[in-house]
């Protein structure tokens, strides 16, 4: 059985972040994000503001986020925050007075811990944390980057749901999309041929999300990870994964239907589309090495 959101273990700050170096501007394990992205407009869909369901409808905010796992008090700032402010502008304005550059760490990862959360995908997630990319940029996009690490290794550590996965597809290629990460999100990940079960999982729900973009945003994404040093294993494993898991397998038309479901009705493409545009993906990675 699949763990929910807040027995996946988070919040364990000792753990989830320890692949992370504590200054931004130090050297990293992995690629930085990319140094440049340009501000853009907060989407016209934000989502709806987060909200408290269920048992947790009676517990105060302090118990709420006790149980989520928010063992700082700097973390259980930024959860009442957000759950006490009445739209996405307050939201970021008094996220921003917390001090963006000394605590971008803990506000990027409540602030996805909770989008994975939530019993379905709510942009308003995306939608501030690109706001606040737009305001320090370098220090909360390495924090974004830290904080999709982290839940990289709760894939990694323990059963997930598939809406945690989903959740998580949806808000690295809205941020994506805004230029605030790129492929290269996925090198902690190995992608190659003893790839684990779990993160076959979610690369599988991934993938099929990726593949729904329009040709050219996703042929400009993998041209990123062909171009880019030090990614060679995201393009190997990319490579692999296409090939293996959608073009070659053969009971590929039976698990893309039922990850297919998980697609918004409106955007869904067919299994026949989506694994002509794996083709096409997958040419590319080499044809542009």
């Amino acid at each position: 059985v699949a763990a929910t959101g807040s027995q996946a273990g988070v919040g364990d700050d000792e753990n989830i972040d320890s692949d992370c170096v504590s200054d931004p501007g130090s050297d990293a394990p992995y690629p930085e994000p990319p140094p440049t992205a340009k501000p853009g407009k907060v989407p016209k869909t934000k989502g709806s503001n987060p909200t408290l369901g269920g048992e947790e409808q009676d517990l105060d905010l302090q118990q709420v986020a006790r149980k989520q796992h928010m063992s700082t008090p700097i973390k259980q700032q930024v959860f009442n925050t957000v759950m006490e402010s009445t739209d996405l502008q307050e939201c970021y304005f008094r996220l921003a007075r917390l001090g963006l550059k000394k605590n971008s760490r803990d506000v990027c990862m409540v602030l996805v811990q909770l989008c994975c959360q939530e019993k379905g995908y709510n942009p308003y997630y995306a939608a501030l944390l690109h706001k606040l990319c737009t305001t320090q940029l370098r220090a909360v996009q390495y924090s974004v980057q830290c904080a999709l690490w982290a839940h990289f290794k709760v894939i990694l550590a323990t059963p997930i749901s598939i809406n945690r996965c989903i959740n998580l597809t949806r808000l690295i290629l809205a941020l994506h999309k805004h230029g605030d990460v790129t492929l290269a999100i996925l090198k902690p990940l190995d992608l190659h041929q003893a790839i684990h079960k779990r993160v076959l999982m979610f690369m599988r729900v991934f993938l099929v999300h990726f593949l729904h973009l329009e040709d050219k945003p996703m042929l400009e994404a993998l041209l990123q990870v062909v171009e880019t040093d030090k990614l060679d294993n995201v393009r190997i494993g990319l490579t692999l994964l296409l090939k293996e898991h959608f073009i070659k397998d053969e009971a590929a038309d039976t698990w893309l239907e039922q990850v297919l479901m998980l697609v918004e009705s409106r955007n869904r493409l067919p299994v026949p589309q989506i694994l002509k545009k794996a083709r096409v993906a997958s040419k590319a990675l080499q044809q542009l090495q």
